[in-house]
């Protein structure tokens, strides 16, 4: 059996919690970076329990197929994503850069399921579950980016805003796949996700307005991220 290699870095805090440290919230914080690293359908229930440090049967106790993994990583993705955006956007510019530097940092911490062909996914009930949270991703995202926009930092019509999510989403996608091939596949993951961060980030700034311009002269962009990161 191939091993899987070891975990490149850990999931947020606030992930963390949102598990819990019980066995259920233990398998699904191993299998999240398993799949994240490896993809879903190259990961073995065998290694999944090995990862967890639980029994086979344990794993089966909570999760019944594979698949039960996928629908709970996609409440935890929804849930994340809830909480995150509950919080008003700061008007400064850190404020505003961490506000999307998270909200990048949750689809990055739960990636397999916007870059993965998941096999699981072909069934009609799964596939139209993964579209429902596409589909609240991308009207969440407008809605904030919106409300940019009425603090005068952007300046977006409503078309641009619907083009400028997609345009963000599919970068954040396949920005991972992109660096591993640019890379021959020796990539650091951290530099890769503060990079993925920044490009994000130049699909926006052509919208800034003057008074964001000013707001982010002198940003020092690297800094911001690793403060970010924690």
């Amino acid at each position: 059996m191939k091993k899987v290699s070891a975990p490149q870095q850990d999931l947020t805090a606030e992930t963390q919690i949102l598990f819990g440290t019980k066995t259920r919230g233990k398998i699904l914080q191993a299998s999240l970076v398993l799949f994240n690293e490896s993809g879903f359908d190259r990961v073995s229930t065998a290694q999944l329990a090995e990862a967890a440090q639980v029994l086979d049967g344990t794993l089966w106790y909570h999760f019944k197929a594979k698949q039960d993994l996928v629908v709970a990583h996609l409440d935890a993705l929804e849930a994340r994503l809830e909480n995150h955006l509950a919080a008003e956007i700061m008007e400064n510019p850190n404020g505003m850069a961490k506000h999307f530097f998270g909200m990048f940092d949750i689809l990055w911490e739960f990636r397999y399921l916007l870059r993965d062909p998941l096999q699981a996914l072909q069934e009609d009930e799964m596939l139209a579950r993964l579209q429902l949270t596409y589909r609240a991703i991308e009207s969440r995202a407008e809605e904030r980016l919106l409300r940019v926009e009425r603090l005068g930092l952007i300046d977006l019509s409503e078309t641009d805003v619907k083009a400028l999510v997609t345009s963000c989403f599919i970068v954040g996608r396949h920005w991972l796949d992109y660096v591993r091939i640019r890379e021959a596949g020796q990539i650091d993951l951290d530099h890769s996700r503060r990079q993925g961060m920044i490009q994000l980030l130049t699909l926006i700034r052509p919208y800034f307005t003057e008074k964001a311009r000013t707001l982010f002269a002198g940003l020092d962009l690297l800094t911001l991220i690793r403060e970010q990161n924690g």
